[in-house]
């Protein structure tokens, strides 16, 4: 995933990200920097468990007609 942002990171640096979704759901996504940019940063995931993915691929799927 990339993040824009200006705040500072650095590759190996950790990242929490809460998302609340359209259906009001609420998902914290545990992360690492990966690399940078100018502006922003690449974030490889930690696993995610089974509901906030379920609720993230449903909400992904949505946006395919978009």
């Amino acid at each position: 995933m990339f993040l824009e942002t200006d705040v500072s990171l650095a590759v190996g640096d950790g990242v929490r990200i809460w998302l609340t979704l359209p259906s009001g759901a609420n998902l914290l996504l545990v992360g690492q920097v990966r690399w940078k940019t100018v502006s922003g940063v690449g974030v490889q995931h930690a696993v995610l468990g089974a509901r906030d993915t379920f609720e993230l691929t449903e909400y992904l799927l949505t946006l395919r007609g978009a």
